[in-house]
């Protein structure tokens, strides 16, 4: 979580970026130094699932938070391409996640919110690309003192509750156990400072699920059930229509495009695409 004084981690997100750090120290370094000559602005970088897994700190987090789990090796991945002095954004992508994680479109439901997947689909349609804003950066202006808060794509932008620097300032000068009642109470004076802000390329998919035959040949590749998938930075405007992919993603949960209420609390499945693996299929 980001404060007044940085970031604060617990023992187990220090662990866990210790053991992403021992990971690309150890096995990825040399591939890191191999992108001196690359210019691209973001790079996703490949990491086998088998190298994080053999490693039980990542392996757990993966599995249980793979988001979280990804956001804090990619500080790492940061940290490893500076010290190389290659001049791109990285961006982690696990691929060749084991067959424990294989699922199909038309068995996942709501309560597999946040689970990490494995499906074989068709592109069948893409949309254009568009950019939300990932990481929102504020000031008070009481203070001038900054605070930084992650947002959801496609949901309203989230503010501040209130200052904590205003609050110890509050405290201190009062000399009172307890944070005055009515500095809570009173609306929160932040600005927006959007030259800092972190927004995110993105792109929506349409894919439908590929259907094997016993000897793994393509039986259909035009099933009924059909899911909306996200893909971000790098991967954006690279899958395209009719293609075959494995698409390795947390399954989130989104608002109905034709709600016709603010607070409707209707809900479909999405992937959130963490890596993609083309496959060569040929269909009959």
């Amino acid at each position: 979580m980001f404060g007044d004084e940085g970031i604060d981690l617990s023992e187990e997100d220090q662990a866990v970026l210790s053991a992403w750090r021992e990971l690309i120290e150890c096995r990825y370094f040399s591939d890191i130094e191999g992108l001196l000559t690359y210019d691209d602005e973001v790079f996703g970088f490949n990491v086998q699932h088998a190298h994080l897994a053999s490693n039980d700190t990542l392996r757990n987090a993966f599995h249980e938070q793979p988001t979280h789990c990804l956001k804090l090796g990619n500080t790492v991945l940061k940290e490893q391409f500076l010290r190389a002095g290659v001049h791109m954004r990285g961006v982690l992508r696990v691929v060749g996640l084991g067959d424990e994680y294989r699922t199909s479109i038309h068995a996942l439901r709501m309560r597999n919110r946040y689970k990490l997947v494995s499906v074989d689909v068709k592109i069948v349609d893409v949309s254009d690309a568009y950019g939300w804003l990932k990481v929102a950066v504020y000031r008070c202006r009481d203070c001038k003192d900054e605070q930084i808060l992650d947002q959801r794509r496609a949901r309203e932008r989230e503010s501040p509750p209130f200052c904590m620097s205003c609050i110890r300032k509050a405290r201190a000068s009062d000399n009172e156990d307890e944070v005055p009642p009515s500095l809570l109470a009173r609306r929160p004076n932040f600005s927006l400072i959007t030259e800092d802000c972190f927004y995110e390329d993105a792109q929506s998919l349409r894919v439908r699920q590929v259907v094997y035959d016993e000897d793994g040949q393509v039986l259909n590749d035009a099933a009924p059930e059909s899911l909306e998938a996200v893909v971000a930075d790098e991967m954006v405007g690279r899958l395209t229509p009719s293609t075959y992919y494995r698409l390795n993603a947390v399954v989130k949960l989104e608002p109905l495009r034709d709600r016709t209420f603010a607070k409707d609390t209707r809900r479909v499945l999405s992937l959130e695409v963490i890596s993609a693996e083309e496959l060569a299929l040929f269909p009959a």
